[in-house]
């Protein structure tokens, strides 16, 4: 029924026009005689103020080959997505139904102009508003809540009949004519955004950018819930698979009855093979061209690792609680005191199928309360460090030295523990830590166990490579809810360490090896003489007095 009203009102005006045209062809002086200058302008405009999509054709937009008219560049995916969002344009500018789609999810590559087309809708709405009404804009962030404001502003200057309808302030815009329609662009940081506001339409701009503050935006979907009529708009590129925003989007997917997808998974047609070969040259991993070029949700090693190699680490039904012939054992922990949680791993390694195990692993969670917050029991990680160290007799512990790593070693190495520094802050290490990771997972010889909460994959999705120009690399996480991708770091943090001793064949004697000479008898007198001088003095000071203390 709304389609057909909205269609009505288009064929209305269309029909009115060519009547009129009809009226001219058979008196030609009617053209001279009843049209006043101006009369074609007076039709234009009163036909982007009915009808959504007239006002997006009549627009001049900034062209990747200068000012153009929009019509005459317009994209395919942008006209289905303008012709998909019109009759709930419509909707929201009246006020007088409900939205026959109030769930939209708008996923485009890289520079694919979400947000001027996004602009275009907000502007259209505010400009012809017929009653009061709030569109809300929120984006993960200050940088990316001024990109559409930006959108707007350029959209303005050059279709400069724009102004006599909307006022462009400091938040966003407000219509010129009707009191309280305006629109408000703000950021997931924006002190008291989140509560109290009622949008008509509520816009979430760039989902994939916010980890840190997710909370907001859960927030501003829970107030939408609160609207009958209200719409909401989820505009953004694709992101990390196992992320909230990719929750959300596997939500959408399976309930089409509420939500409408409008996906781009190819470079815009303006993108020049050339500017694509150029950023895939320069993301030599390609950890975020698939992601932002073909519109891939990945894991967030990027195309350096592909799914399939990441699900084949996981290999074993869960942890190894004790020792196993031919294996060697390493621990690690990543220390997050007051932000993030701690991890600790225990990780098997066999010389002669040239294998990494992990074999066991903890998070532990920032519950201790000091002074109102929440801190990590360093004594529960030293703890979990004994028992690893114990039950799987470990070389040793590595250990990032900042964020209290280097006094936790020190308790340590009292209990006797072998301690080795891994330290994030070089490069080299970040270097050695990312190759090293990559290497044991395309290579299949990393094998890892998760537990119910799928801790490890989760962990995994959030590693991020970054280049180093010109041949380094540095391995980081998002902070999330769960903390800073910690029990993943610690097991990366022993990989290097791990592949040392598979490449080594003389690593040390351990408690139970056996050791043996293929003689008994004292050394030669050649022998004697071709030692370092010094091992000589210490032989000849104590060669007679084996039968004495």
């Amino acid at each position: 029924m709304f389609q057909m009203r909205y269609c009505y009102r288009e064929l209305n005006w269309t029909s009115r026009l060519l009547m009129r045209r009809v009226e001219i062809l058979r008196n030609p002086k009617a053209m001279t005689e009843e049209l006043p200058l101006g009369f074609a302008e007076e039709i234009l405009k009163k036909k982007r103020e009915v009808s959504f999509l007239s006002f997006v054709k009549q627009l001049t937009i900034d062209s990747q080959y200068g000012p153009k008219l929009f019509i005459e560049c317009m994209a395919d995916f942008q006209k289905e997505a303008f012709e998909t969002l019109a009759p709930t344009y419509h909707a929201i500018r009246d006020g007088d139904q409900k939205p026959p789609i109030r769930k939209f999810w708008i996923e485009r590559t890289k520079k694919s102009s979400k947000d001027a087309d996004l602009a275009m809708g907000v502007v259209w709405l505010i400009a012809f508003a017929k009653r009061p009404l709030l569109i809300q804009v929120v984006a993960a962030n200050k940088q990316q809540s001024g990109i559409l404001l930006d959108r707007i502003t350029a959209l303005v200057h050059f279709n400069p009949w724009i102004n006599e309808y909307i006022e462009i302030i400091r938040y966003g815009i407000r219509s010129r004519s009707v009191a309280g329609a305006e629109c408000r662009i703000e950021a997931t940081d924006d002190r008291g955004g989140a509560h109290g506001y009622t949008p008509s339409l509520l816009i979430l701009n760039e989902l994939t950018h916010n980890v840190s503050k997710w909370k907001a935006f859960e927030d501003h979907m829970h107030n939408f819930r609160g609207m009958a009529w209200g719409t909401v708009i989820i505009s953004t590129n694709a992101g990390i698979e196992g992320t909230e925003a990719h929750n959300w989007k596997l939500h959408a997917i399976t309930n089409p009855e509420e939500w409408c997808l409008l996906e781009l998974n190819e470079p815009a047609p303006w993108i020049s093979e050339e500017n694509l070969k150029e950023a895939r040259a320069m993301d030599p991993y390609g950890k975020e061209f698939a992601r932002l070029w073909k519109g891939k949700w990945i894991t967030k090693v990027g195309e350096a690792t592909t799914q399939e190699e990441i699900d084949a680490c996981f290999t074993e039904a869960g942890p190894t609680l004790y020792t196993e012939d031919n294996w060697l054992y390493v621990g690690a922990f990543d220390l997050g005191v007051s932000q993030d949680h701690a991890g600790v791993v225990a990780v098997g390694v066999n010389r002669q199928n040239y294998e990494v195990k992990l074999v066991d692993f903890a998070a532990i969670v920032p519950d201790l309360d000091v002074n109102g917050k929440h801190e990590v029991d360093i004594s529960a990680v030293e703890r979990l460090c004994l028992e690893y160290a114990e039950r799987y007799n470990v070389y040793y512990f590595t250990y990032d030295p900042h964020a209290g790593g280097s006094f936790l070693a020190q308790r340590l190495r009292k209990h006797g523990l072998p301690m080795v520094e891994t330290c994030f802050n070089s490069t080299k290490v970040q270097t050695e830590m990312a190759q090293t990771f990559i290497k044991l997972v395309k290579d299949g010889r990393l094998k890892c166990f998760d537990n119910e909460e799928n801790r490890i994959k989760k962990d995994f999705s959030k590693f991020e490579i970054d280049v180093i120009p010109p041949r380094n690399y540095r391995l980081k996480a998002a902070r999330d809810s769960q903390g800073h991708a910690d029990v993943g770091f610690a097991l990366v943090m022993s990989l290097p360490w791990c592949l040392r001793i598979m490449e080594t064949h003389n690593i040390g004697l351990r408690p139970e090896d056996s050791v043996a000479w293929d003689s008994v008898g004292d050394l030669t007198q050649e022998e004697i003489m071709n030692m370092h001088p010094e091992m000589r003095e210490i032989y000849n000071l104590y060669a007679n007095d084996y039968d004495t203390w």
